[in-house]
């Protein structure tokens, strides 16, 4: 996640969105600035209203935003033995609220006014989703570590 051309692969602009306008505004996306680069996941929720899919711009756009690791966990309270055994055992409770950095959430990552979490030509997904937040913050050495959940309670030994 520290390659010179993946780093550089973001719009600061559009994270920071304001207004329609600035949300259209590239940086320095490349090689993902259209969704003709890179279509993105959730293209059948939007409605491109006929659009080429060279003329609509990802946003947000570049590698950084547009890799975001997506897999799902669940822990249990106690041993899981087996499938049979999982689904009688509580799962933990932990929240993703709190896991960005308050400079990152209140400064540096802002849906364009108007974005009603619903994915659309002009913003594809919540730039002020925490785990989306710590995702682009990116790592200074190739071996890292980021924060993904914050357990209330602490676990039990064992």
């Amino acid at each position: 996640q520290n390659h010179r051309r993946y780093v550089k692969s973001r719009s600061d602009i559009q994270l920071a969105g304001s207004g329609e306008s600035d949300v259209q505004t590239l940086g320095d996306c490349d090689p993902w600035e259209y969704f003709s680069d890179h279509t993105p996941s959730n293209i059948d929720q939007i409605d491109t209203g006929g659009a080429q899919l060279n003329q609509i711009k990802l946003n947000p756009c570049g590698l950084i935003a547009n890799s975001q690791f997506n897999d799902t966990f669940i822990m249990f309270d106690g041993a899981c033995v087996s499938a049979d055994n999982c689904s009688s055992l509580s799962s933990i409770d932990w929240t993703k609220k709190g896991i960005a950095w308050s400079s990152d959430r209140e400064k540096k990552f802002k849906n364009y006014n108007g974005f009603d979490g619903t994915p659309t030509v002009l913003q594809q997904k919540d730039i002020e989703d925490e785990e989306f937040v710590v995702w682009m913050r990116t790592a200074g050495l190739p071996t890292f570590k980021k924060l993904h959940r914050i357990i209330h309670g602490g676990l039990q030994a064992g």
